[in-house]
């Protein structure tokens, strides 16, 4: 996954991901869900949002951080009847 700050609005970051099978070929999901969360005392601060498809295996999202840190990253990934979560520190 590529996370893109936007040079004008540091708030603003873009998220790419590419999502391919074992063979290592793009292959394309029914449904790409990013949930974002920080922990910091006294703050809970998280965001979810839809990625869209942009081309085979590939999705983007365009979100807003209401602060720079560090940000952990739950990608939720649904195909048929399967779903599986990834985990990433961004």
């Amino acid at each position: 996954m590529e996370d893109t700050p936007n040079k004008g609005d540091k708030t603003a970051h873009a998220y790419k991901m590419e999502i391919k099978n074992s063979a290592g070929e793009l292959v394309d999901v029914d449904r790409v869900r990013i949930h974002l969360s920080m922990s910091m005392t006294g703050m809970n601060h998280k965001l979810k949002a839809e990625m869209e498809r942009r081309g085979l295996g590939e999705y983007y999202s365009k979100v807003y951080l209401p602060m720079n840190g560090d940000w952990k990253a739950i990608i939720s990934l649904k195909k048929d009847n399967h779903e599986r979560e990834i985990s990433l520190q961004l």
